[in-house]
């Protein structure tokens, strides 16, 4: 495969543990992460207005809207073996891909510059790749985010895009058209931390496991603190590059009526958050970075 730009970046996702990958230090790190399900089955995958359910009608819309020149003719299936399937393919069990072929007189070049000019509201190129060449068919795709204020749902999926890839064949252009995203798992009411705590005990750990802080904020600042927290996002599922993960870790315990609720924040690498341990309903958060900077800001408030 030649040519493939930055656009190649985190696609290749699957989540398998809460492992880490130290590719060299001071490089990157390859972070694995639970998707948040319990393992057998992911949370809120079924009904109507289940993340699936809605990214599948969000996907559909997208392809729907997907701008092909005015003579195009639709396929039912792939005229050429080199567009059987999509130029990547993001291994996640949460994927929801639609596709369409479409055959154009002409040639490539004039093909994708028709797509590039018409794309829909609120979709912005991010990217172009190219295959195959030599004694092979020459393949050369384009990758558009949908991140438009009309495509965006970002408590229901990630990854929102549109991608068309084009070869020739004799006179004529055949076009393959994706539309794609991951949906999110969805967080049960469990996995969030009620208005009325009360309290939060804070420790923070340093990367040998010792404990470098540990204080115990009022009200105030436990709601605000969880105001944070609620409003993370869930992490896609798939496989992910990483900063270098150096092993500090913030624990907060929420004390509200009846209950204490568990909050663990990995403060570098992949910045992972759990809410109350994982299992159904209990997916795996993103931001531990942002979460860590904000018990700063609090325990400074406090002092």
């Amino acid at each position: 495969m030649a040519g493939i730009d930055g656009r190649s970046r985190l696609r290749r996702r699957l989540l398998l543990g809460s492992t880490a990958l130290v590719l060299a230090a001071g490089a990157t790190v390859l972070g694995v992460a639970l998707g948040g399900s319990d393992g057998s089955s992911p949370a809120g995958a079924n009904g109507a207005h289940s993340p699936r359910a809605v990214t599948q009608r969000a996907v559909a819309r997208l392809l729907a809207a997907a701008p092909v020149p005015p003579s195009a003719t639709r396929a039912a299936n792939a005229p050429v073996a080199a567009l059987a399937k999509p130029l990547s393919e993001p291994a996640s069990t949460n994927l929801v891909r639609r596709t369409a072929w479409w055959v154009v007189p002409g040639g490539v070049d004039q093909a994708l510059a028709f797509v590039t000019a018409h794309r829909p509201a609120g979709v912005t190129a991010s990217g172009s790749q190219e295959t195959g060449g030599g004694s092979g068919p020459t393949v050369r795709g384009l990758t558009f985010d949908a991140t438009g204020r009309q495509w965006r749902r970002p408590d229901t999926y990630a990854q929102f895009e549109l991608s068309v890839a084009a070869t020739a064949d004799g006179n004529r252009t055949v076009l393959r058209v994706d539309t794609e995203a991951i949906w999110l798992p969805a967080r049960s009411a469990s996995a969030r931390i009620p208005d009325s705590v009360t309290s939060v005990d804070v420790v923070e750990y340093r990367g040998d496991g010792s404990i470098a802080l540990r204080r115990t904020l009022p009200a105030g600042p436990a709601r605000r603190l969880a105001d944070e927290i609620n409003a993370l996002p869930t992490q896609p599922p798939g496989e992910y590059s990483c900063p270098m993960d150096d092993g500090r870790t913030d624990r907060l315990t929420f004390h509200a009526p009846g209950r204490a609720i568990t909050v663990r924040v990995a403060v570098t690498g992949c910045g992972e958050v759990t809410v109350g341990g994982r299992g159904r309903g209990h997916p795996i958060l993103t931001g531990g970075r942002d979460v860590h900077a904000a018990i700063g800001r609090e325990l400074q408030r406090s002092r």
